[in-house]
């Protein structure tokens, strides 16, 4: 069994994102997950690397996490930079327009091993697959409301 040092975790994202607020940061024993504060009445949008409930359990891939991590930095950075681009992320979320997220999301994760891009209600989810491992990791952000 692996564990988590959520505390080492921490550091190495504070090395990339400062002291920018973070609501919580969490591991489920298949991967990791980040919760940044957001105005209401959103209030929390989730990002993390995992593989899907139910597969497997303590199953993780440092590798297979650092490619994918180098694999969406690309998007991440064009969503922060490029309002126009992070507005049509949302416009295929909310049309649930696929077609048109996959085209937006491929334009900047050029990866070979994205295999699937899907959307969930309040966000997507970006599908990996590596080799050196038989399952689909999924990178996934999505919106959280607090009623």
């Amino acid at each position: 069994m692996r564990e988590t040092d959520i505390a080492r975790m921490n550091k190495l994202l504070r090395s990339v994102i400062g002291s920018e607020p973070l609501s919580a940061l969490a591991s489920n024993g298949v991967g990791w997950f980040v919760d940044l504060p957001l105005p209401k009445p959103l209030l929390v949008i989730t990002n993390g690397t995992t593989i899907r409930p139910g597969q497997v359990q303590f199953t993780f891939s440092s590798t297979i996490n650092r490619a994918i991590a180098k694999a969406v930095i690309p998007l991440y950075r064009e969503i922060i930079c490029n309002p126009s681009y992070a507005a049509l992320i949302v416009k295929a979320i909310n049309t649930q327009n696929e077609t048109l997220l996959n085209h937006v999301i491929r334009s900047t994760v050029t990866s070979r091993r994205l295999v699937s891009v899907q959307i969930d209600f309040s966000g997507f989810f970006l599908g990996f697959k590596y080799p050196t491992s038989k399952y689909v990791y999924l990178n996934e952000v999505f919106r959280e409301y607090v009623m």
